[in-house]
This record gives structure tokens, C-alpha cells and sequence, in this order.
């Protein structure tokens, strides 16, 4: 066995497959991890965590975990395409304690049922990266995108003049690339005393409009393109439109473009 800094558990190491409980541990398996991850069993019973004093703060952590997680899942569904072939195993957990650090700024919001105001801290979600070994800023080097909308729901994505052979990092075999632009609307949430849950506080709450550019040769200046994107939802108030740019190497052969697995990556370059 061994122990590692990043997981703070034991880890199995060895050729020895083991699940479940055996003389106090017990083995299982973890997304992102290789082997096995090894714990104690115990703990308090699911009566005590319900109902004791003594777990309260456990039972709001709980609260705000839960929510956080499903935050998470709703603007990591925007990414669905580009996440099929870039996504990290871990990216719920890191979009998690994103959200989580979001909600743990309302200072005025009762511990365990705060809200979520991303509207009021836009920046907390840039630069999250699709795919943090590659991070898009290593591909795509220099300030080649900007980003503009006078209203908030209707999204300009300028992918300026380039040199692909000196200013995108090409991938091996790829004769053209693409930048893809994804605006969604993320609402501020509130917890409702009624329903008993927390609800999203604008209606274009999950919305999502993506745009892709031409197909570029990466052996030719590029003189720029930009992308419109318009989710087409009444207004952004108590929202955020969360603009992420991605970018996907192809290799040109017979007149038809194929996809190439290897470099496509991605961030949320801006918070309107």
C-alpha cells in the first residue's frame, strides 16, 4: 500500500484485486484513479448524521455539497460535444468545488442553504480549462480571442489574425483546425423555504447557442473570423453568460474533414 498527498488515502499498488470491506478497510474504486483506493469502515450511523447536534455543520456541508454538484452538472452539460472527446475524469468534482466556492461567498445566506450568486463574481469561473494538462492557452498562444455583447445574451467571439505555424501549437497529421464558441446562461440560485430546495432565479436558466468557425489550413495566415452566438432568452438578469472557447484539429483527406482526438482543448475565456 501506499499513500498519496493528492488523495489523502491509502492506495493499492500491488497485483491484488480487492473489493469491499476486509478486517476494517475497505477497497474501492475511484474515477480519475488508477487501482484502488483503500478506507476505514465506520463512522456515524445515518440516524446520527440526520438528527445530532453534534453533526450540524456536517448536515450543511452536506446541504451545500449536494447543491454545488448539481449546479455543477447543469453548466457542464453546455460542454457536452466538445466533452465527449476532451473531458476530464475529474472535471465534475473541479467544476464542484468551483460552484462551491461561489456559494460559500454569500455572507448573508443561512450556513447550509446560501445562494449561489455567480452574477456578482463572473470572474470565479474564468480560465476553467476542458482539459487541465493541455490548457488552451498552451494551443491557441497569445491573445487570439476576444469577446464582446452589449447585452449579455448576444455573444461576439473574435478569433483574430493569426499565423497558425507560429501561433497555435498544430497537433501531428492535422491539415486544418476550428475554434468553436459556446455561450450558456448560468442563473443565480436561491434556496426556497417552501419548496424546500433551491431554485434558479431566471427562466433562461441552462440555455445554450454555440457557433464553430470555417475550417482554417494551419500552413496559411489566417486574416480572422467572428462568431455570433445568441441564446435568445428574454434578459440576463441575476444570470451569467458564460462564453468557453474550444479549439479541434481535423485532417483534411478526399474532400472530407476528419476529427483528430489528439489536442482539442478548451476554457471558459469570459463571465458576462
Amino acid at each position: 500500500m501506499q499513500r498519496t498527498n493528492e488523495a489523502k488515502m491509502a492506495k493499492e499498488s500491488s497485483f491484488i484485486r480487492i473489493k469491499g470491506a476486509v478486517d476494517g478497510f475497505r477497497y474501492y474504486h475511484m474515477k480519475g484513479h488508477e487501482g484502488l483506493i483503500v478506507g476505514r469502515v465506520g463512522g456515524p450511523s445515518a440516524s446520527q448524521v440526520k438528527n445530532s447536534p453534534s453533526f450540524a455543520r456536517l448536515r450543511e456541508n452536506g446541504n451545500e455539497f449536494g447543491q454545488s454538484a448539481r449546479i455543477s452538472k447543469m453548466i457542464r452539460q453546455a460542454w457536452s460535444t466538445p466533452l465527449m472527446h476532451m473531458g476530464h475524469p475529474r472535471n465534475a468534482g473541479r467544476m464542484n468545488s468551483k460552484v462551491r466556492s461561489v456559494i460559500q461567498l454569500d455572507e448573508e445566506g443561512r450556513r447550509g442553504y446560501r445562494s449561489f450568486l455567480l452574477s456578482e463574481h463572473k470572474e470565479m469561473l474564468t480560465n476553467f480549462q476542458l482539459l487541465p494538462e493541455l490548457p488552451f492557452d498552451m494551443i491557441m498562444k497569445g491573445n487570439g480571442i476576444g469577446v464582446s455583447s452589449k447585452n449579455g445574451k448576444d455573444v461576439k467571439v473574435e478569433i483574430k489574425a493569426l499565423t497558425p505555424e507560429t501561433d497555435v501549437r498544430i497537433t501531428k497529421g492535422a491539415t486544418h483546425f476550428r475554434i468553436q464558441a459556446i455561450a450558456s446562461c448560468v442563473s443565480d440560485y436561491v434556496y426556497d423555504e417552501e419548496a424546500k430546495r433551491w431554485v434558479a432565479v431566471n427562466d433562461g436558466n441552462g440555455v445554450t447557442a454555440e457557433a464553430k468557425s470555417s475550417y482554417i489550413p494551419v500552413n496559411k495566415a489566417f486574416e480572422g473570423e467572428t462568431l455570433e452566438v445568441s441564446l435568445g432568452i428574454t434578459d440576463t438578469t441575476n444570470a451569467t453568460t458564460l462564453v468557453t472557447v474550444c479549439i479541434e484539429f481535423y485532417q483534411k483527406s478526399g474532400g472530407n474533414y476528419y476529427l483528430l482526438r489528439e489536442g482539442a482543448c478548451g476554457k471558459v475565456i469570459k463571465g458576462l
